[in-house]
């Protein structure tokens, strides 16, 4: 029975564990947020350029339109292409997004609650007058054919409405279009984009989650797909050109710099100006709430039909607690310190699972399950492989150096018989440990500076010639596990030291008797001796292979970036984005999996240890 509660608790908090974090259960949280969902763009194969009317040449132009919109996103995956479909007439691509109110590669979005959206002077709210009066008119910085230039819309709209209807198309006035806003829950979500200059795009479809209630006057709804058509518009198109003169020919000032005038041009251009709104439901989170307590009523119902909870109590280790209880109780403060500042924080691993924002916080940002783990694990960016690498070989080779050096530098300390000699030789290698990284860094710039630094005089003195070593990549490797071998030779050693001087004295008189010299007494006494201490030091250690040391590494390498492919480590991450105030995500889910994979080390080790006869810390 205890077995299968075992078996049970564990599927139980796995399945916990996939309700809080895929996001999946979280749709709606996603979509409060920013939106997500799917778009359609229908493309007149009439009315495209001839220099894309091939499929190829097509296939090549959205591919270039969506690379040069996820370069622009980064880590925001607001534009993937899904396919493109050809038909006689047209080309349907498809898109999915998850931030509406990023895609600018194919619109520019305006996306807020509902009752912001038509508040009272607010610009959208003068934006929606205007569409209900049957025109509109606005002024768009932007790029337009290959120019920057000023585009003003106008529109008196005798053939086309704007003004705001229901989804069954009723029209609506803007005072009940407003008063709607003003009753509105805070889960309902208003978007209103435009796209100048549409051009062969005949259609847009978005898919999105939850119930379209209000659109403008031509947008059709089927379901939770708004489809929406561009409007024909008169534009007057402001463009700077180079001037010419009588004869065509180019102007320039006297400083050979071209000579620009500003040209107005009346053109006939598509472009899409509608909004609609929705309201989103608590689905997600009602599901999630329902999962995570039927989980919780699950345990405790098992444990209490499995008798679990009875043994519990009826246990031996649970006499012994209420036997001494007095001294359990003084463990009380210490364990909500720990909990407090220990566990508490451990809260924050959230951030791992979401593209946070710092001023949304927990709440508000959005969660998006393990997309950082997998860009992380699948090695997706390549710099990821680099800082991985570079962590791992700073560590084995700091543990490579360390470990033996300080055994060896213990062992021959404690041959020292003059008791002043051995507290002097100690005390000195001990002071580096309260030296702090920064001051090192200075001794060490001191030492490897190209101009003044002691050790190039030194080369220089010899013959050789000077050399830039913050520009050395290869060498900092090196450097850096020698300098940390340096700095912490005295503390490993008191840790040997206290483990040596629990070895019974007659065990070295035995082997002296017995012919042994110095070097007999450290191999068959000493190191057997401290073997256990040997063995806790190397689990440890492993716990430390994926770890880095970042104070020291940005103290050491004093704002150098020629040598940042050997010294950027997972610490470099989390620092960067103290000081950038993104990439918290990415940086909570590096420090996740260097904790799991350090803890997986030093089960591993400490297993190793006590199938060689060892003890281990578990």
């Amino acid at each position: 029975m205890k077995k299968k509660f075992k078996i049970l608790l564990i599927i139980s908090v796995c399945l916990l564990a996939a309700v809080c974090f895929s996001g999946f259960s979280r749709a709606d949280v996603t979509l409060r947020a920013n939106g997500k969902g799917s778009a359609v763009f229908v493309y007149e194969k009439a009315e495209l350029d001839t220099s894309v009317a091939e499929r190829e040449a097509f296939e090549r132009h959205i591919f270039q339109l969506v690379g040069s919109v996820n370069t622009a996103s980064g880590e925001k995956d607001m534009l993937t292409l899904q396919g493109i479909e050809e038909t006689e007439d047209t080309y349907e691509v498809s898109y999915s997004f998850r931030r509406i109110d990023g895609l600018k590669g194919v619109g520019d979005f305006v996306w807020s609650g509902f009752a912001d959206a038509v508040a009272r002077e607010s610009e959208t709210q003068f934006l929606i007058e205007r569409l209900s009066q049957g025109n509109f008119r606005c002024s768009l910085e932007r790029h337009y054919d290959g120019y920057v230039g000023l585009v003003s819309l106008a529109r008196d709209a005798a053939d086309v409405a704007l003004t705001p209807t229901d989804v069954n198309g009723n029209q609506m006035t803007s005072e009940d279009f407003y008063a709607a806003g003003d009753l509105s829950s805070s889960r309902s979500r208003f978007v209103m984009f435009r796209l100048l200059d549409v051009g062969a795009i005949s259609e847009m479809r978005i898919e999105t989650a939850g119930e379209v209630k209000y659109v403008s006057a031509g947008t059709t709804v089927e379901g939770s797909t708004v489809t929406v058509k561009p409007v024909s518009v008169a534009a007057e198109i402001q463009r700077w050109v180079q001037a010419v003169d009588e004869t065509g020919a180019p102007l320039y000032n006297e400083d050979g710099t071209p000579q620009m005038q500003l040209t107005v041009l009346n053109e006939q251009i598509n472009c899409f100006f509608v909004y609609f709104v929705f309201e989103t439901s608590n689905v997600g989170v009602i599901v999630g709430c329902i999962a995570g307590g039927a989980v919780l009523i699950g345990l405790i119902l098992a444990g209490i039909f499995t008798g679990f909870f009875k043994r519990v109590w009826r246990s031996a280790a649970m006499k012994k607690v209420l036997k001494y209880k007095s001294l359990y109780l003084m463990l009380i403060p210490g364990l909500a310190v720990l909990l407090v500042f220990s566990y508490g924080p451990m809260f924050g691993v959230l951030i791992s699972f979401q593209d946070y924002d710092l001023l949304a916080g927990f709440g508000g940002s959005e969660w998006v399950g393990l997309k950082h783990f997998k860009h992380i694990l699948l090695a997706e960016d390549p710099s990821i492989y680099r800082i991985f690498r570079n962590t791992i070989y700073i560590s084995l080779i700091r543990i490579a150096t360390n470990f033996p050096m300080i055994l060896i530098f213990t062992l021959m300390l404690h041959l020292v018989r003059n008791p002043q000699a051995k507290s002097a030789v100690q005390t000195i290698s001990y002071l580096p440990n309260f030296i702090s990284w920064v001051a090192v860094g200075g001794m060490m710039f001191s030492i490897l500076d190209r101009d003044t630094g002691m050790l190039n005089k030194v080369i220089v003195l010899l013959g050789g010639q000077p050399v830039n070593w913050y520009a050395q990549s290869n060498a900092w490797w090196w450097i850096l596990a020698l300098s940390s071998l340096w700095k912490s030779m005295g503390g490993g050693t008191i840790i040997y030291m206290c483990g040596m001087s629990c070895i019974d004295g007659e065990l070295y008189d035995a082997c002296r008797i017995d012919g042994g010299g110095v070097l007999r007494q450290a191999v068959t006494v000493t190191l057997p001796g401290i073997m256990n201490v040997i063995m806790l030091q190397l689990i440890l250690d492993s716990a430390n292979i994926v770890k880095d040391n970042y104070e020291q590494v940005m103290a050491m390498i004093n704002g150098s970036g020629a040598i940042g492919d050997t010294t950027t480590v997972v610490g470099s991450i989390g620092y960067n984005a103290i000081l950038s105030g993104e990439g918290y995500s990415v940086a909570t889910a590096l420090g996740l999996i260097q904790g799991l994979i350090g803890l997986g080390l030093v089960l591993l080790t400490n297993k190793i240890a006590k199938k060689s006869g060892n003890e281990g810390v578990l």
